[in-house]
């Protein structure tokens, strides 16, 4: 991506006689777009210039480069890793959800059975105490399935609390793991916005390391004879 322009020396022939193109700055040509005789359109690309300036530690617009470039493959890496922390912990969520419903599912049937067995036993302790006033069996008899139906009912007590227990549990693993989504989305928005930032700044140091040298105007190529590699000297 090329954000700056200027001249350089040629000769460029428009619709109405030469025009002579002098360069703004000084740098290496490390392209040519077009060839003698060529016809081009006003803003068309000639040549791209660069126009790197050294420091002592070497290319300044490279240095930054290799920075960016480091620093963008770091948020990528994070990017990756967050996405891939999310399913893990969208998996272990989810199997802990899983396990504590099928527990809930199996707790809710043996609350069913006992509450079956609590039944027969009433009609059990009904049926031995009408047996123990007539005497055909001891009050002992009778007072056991009375003991019967007590533990039944104690029983089941138990487990309506054990399935209203891992019910709540069930819906605070529900909302650990939306609050847990909304996290990771707004920590992955946030890293896709970095990225974003360090691609642009990327591209604006390209700006600054390149400069494309554009036509002013409709014409044909006359002559240019800067080619790859060849150092021009701003006038």
């Amino acid at each position: 991506e090329l954000s700056r322009t200027t001249t350089i020396n040629g000769i460029l022939v428009p619709t109405s006689g030469s025009l002579n193109i002098t360069p703004t700055e000084s740098g290496v040509i490390s392209a040519r777009r077009v060839v003698e005789g060529q016809s081009v359109k006003v803003g068309e690309v000639l040549l791209v210039l660069d126009i790197e300036h050294k420091s002592v530690e070497g290319a300044t617009a490279e240095i930054v480069s290799m920075q960016i470039e480091a620093r963008l493959e770091s948020l990528k890496q994070e990017r990756v890793s967050k996405d891939i922390q999310k399913q893990q912990q969208e998996i272990s969520t989810n199997d802990k959800l899983m396990s504590l419903r099928a527990e809930i599912r199996h707790a809710e049937g043996e609350l069913l059975l006992h509450q079956r067995r609590m039944q027969l036993a009433l009609l059990n302790v009904d049926r031995f105490s009408q047996l123990a006033k007539e005497g055909f069996i001891s009050e002992t008899q009778a007072q056991s399935k009375q003991e019967d139906l007590i533990d039944l009912k104690v029983g089941a007590e138990g487990l309506e609390r054990n399935i209203m227990e891992m019910r709540r549990n069930c819906q605070s693993l529900e909302q650990e793991k939306l609050t847990l989504a909304g996290q990771f989305e707004a920590q992955g928005q946030q890293l896709d916005r970095d990225i974003a930032s360090a691609k642009q700044e990327a591209s604006e140091n390209l700006g600054r390391k390149t400069l494309a040298i554009s036509s002013p105007s409709d014409g044909v190529v006359a002559g240019l004879d800067m080619y790859p590699g060849a150092q021009n000297n701003s006038n």
